[in-house]
């Protein structure tokens, strides 16, 4: 069977973690494509300092554009209202009925995810991955899964290198004019799209 995966969240803005979460899983998957689906209105985040849709998925589309297995999507920036993960994915199960869905999330999100709206809808429609967001969190997520799988809800976990950079540690960078210690933490195109639409300032 094949196999897409849905990667969501604010990508205000994508940077480098979001891309090597999300390329070295694909390492190991070998997904057919990855959707990258910016949300219209994170439920689970304030929105401040947030840009508009059109700019996230602008930079989503700068980030990706030289990975063919990577596909920004504007599924839930057109439906609009807060985005819920199971109003997507059973949105994505109808337009690919006969892939395999997976659902890529940060280590951030596996702690909270019981507070999820339909949680237990999104685990049956979808296998969840999760990679550690910071060095040596591996542990603490294989103590997440455990407790999981114990109401019935599977993960897997996934042991990668990561990029420990936050989208508002890059919010700040841009706030506080260096330029030059964005691009380390941006794709260049991203960064000079910050640059040129004076986003963040």
């Amino acid at each position: 069977m094949k196999k897409i995966a849905i990667f969501g969240g604010s990508f205000n803005p994508i940077h480098d973690g979001h891309i090597n979460l999300v390329t070295r899983i694909q390492d190991k998957y070998k997904f057919e494509r990855i959707l990258i689906i910016p949300t219209y209105s994170p439920p689970h985040k304030s929105a401040n300092a947030l840009a508009s849709a059109e700019h996230r998925f602008n930079m989503c589309k700068l980030a990706t554009e030289d990975f063919l297995y990577l596909i920004p999507c504007d599924l839930e920036i057109k439906r609009g209202g807060k985005s819920y993960t199971i109003d997507t994915l059973t949105t994505i199960k109808y337009t690919y009925p006969n892939h395999k869905l997976y659902f890529i999330m940060g280590a951030d999100m596996l702690y909270s995810f019981t507070s999820w709206y339909k949680y237990r809808d999104i685990a049956e429609l979808a296998t969840i991955i999760v990679a550690a967001r910071k060095e040596h969190e591996y542990q603490k997520l294989m103590e997440e899964k455990l407790k999981l799988s114990e109401i019935g809800i599977n993960c897997h976990v996934e042991n990668i290198d990561v990029v420990d950079i936050s989208s508002t540690q890059v919010r700040d960078i841009v706030a506080n004019g260096s330029y030059d210690e964005l691009q380390n933490h941006v794709p260049k195109k991203v960064a000079n799209y910050i640059v040129d639409n004076e986003l963040y300032v």
